[in-house]
């Protein structure tokens, strides 16, 4: 017996797959269908699929329709391929220009506060090292003054005693000018190092805002001779939110290839079209 002759109860005079061809086939039934055509088709060509004139034509009307609902999902692709790095390449870009304002502000308050850091650092060593300055002057000032009167007073003491240009006089204003000097040498030395601690330190804080700076940049953005470029961070927000665009895309487009290509053959178009509408939830 024929393998495509598959007799039920109640149905002697059709085969399986004329019983198939007249009826709303379920998935299963439609897997069961096409294969029972196409074993057909391969044995019998064309005509006379099922040995009856009217089944066989709606066969060959239902196989036309679905050849020509396959053309224009065909048709469709071709005129619009969903190229998935074109598409997340284009949502990259529109996400980018929704957040790169957002990145543009961030950076550039940030940027505000380092450069106001770095004057104020500036600024407070240029006094640091002015105090410094004139504290070194006003010292020497007062020692050669202070050396002056003490020499005055020496000499003054020992003119009072007829010993003015005697040894011990020399001998003594040589001893206060050691001394004097010896002790100036030792605040020079003093204010010396306070001048290197205060450069050391100011610059330190300015290395540390400009690693700050660095750090920032690298994770939100920076100013390049091409303009605003995102960072690590930035980047990878603006990649994950035009990943996540993609379903949508990708939704759309099917439902655009739904309403331009129409409902399959054999199914129901108002179902259908629920089916599509609600790709756009």
């Amino acid at each position: 017996m024929d393998p495509r002759i598959n007799y039920y109860p109640g149905a002697m005079q059709d085969t399986r797959l004329q019983q198939l061809a007249k009826t709303d086939r379920n998935p299963i039934e439609e897997e069961e269908y096409q294969r029972l055509l196409k074993e057909a088709q391969g044995t019998q060509g064309r005509q006379g699929i099922t040995g009856d004139p009217a089944t066989d034509a709606i066969i060959k009307a239902q196989d036309e329709a679905n050849k020509k609902f396959v053309s224009k999902v065909k048709e469709f692709d071709e005129k619009n391929p969903f190229v998935y790095d074109k598409i997340l390449e284009d949502e990259t870009k529109k996400v980018g220009l929704r957040l790169d304002p957002y990145y543009k502000q961030t950076l550039d308050d940030f940027l505000r506060g380092i450069k106001s850091r770095t004057s104020r650092s500036m600024e407070d060593e240029r006094r640091t090292l002015t105090e410094i300055s004139q504290d070194v002057d006003s010292y020497r000032k007062e020692t050669r003054q202070n050396l002056e009167d003490a020499l005055s007073r020496s000499r003054e003491g020992f003119a009072d005693i007829g010993q003015y240009f005697s040894g011990q006089q020399l001998q003594t204003t040589a001893k206060q000018g050691l001394e004097s000097g010896e002790r100036e040498e030792d605040y020079l030395r003093g204010a010396e190092r306070r001048r290197e601690s205060s450069i050391l330190t100011y610059g330190r804080q300015r290395e540390d805002l400009g690693e700050t700076q660095n750090l920032f940049q690298r994770d939100v953005g920076q100013y390049t001779g091409e303009g605003f470029t995102r960072g690590a961070r930035s980047e990878a927000e603006v990649r994950l939110q035009a990943l996540g665009e993609i379903p949508r895309r990708q939704a759309q487009r099917d439902f655009e290839m739904r309403q331009w290509v129409g409902s399959p053959p054999g199914v129901d178009p108002a179902q259908y079209a629920l089916q599509s509408y609600s790709l756009l939830r």
